[in-house]
């Protein structure tokens, strides 16, 4: 389970996908809309696209 709160670390792995534990939040800088930049919050870029309420803790799945 990845615990990164940004994507960045992942950008050379388009195509993959990953599992994450967060915690929505929406606090933190979110640059997209469905497709959010590899520097945006995950937590808050979750919260954003509607996948997570915030403060609900959840494990989501990302495609880079």
């Amino acid at each position: 389970m990845e615990t990164s709160t940004t994507l960045a670390d992942h950008r050379d792995k388009v195509g993959q996908t990953f599992s994450f534990m967060i915690t929505g939040s929406v606090k933190g800088s979110v640059w997209g809309t469905d497709i959010y930049s590899d520097d945006s919050n995950l937590a808050v870029a979750a919260v954003h696209a509607g996948v997570i309420d915030q403060n609900e803790r959840k494990t989501i799945t990302v495609q880079i």
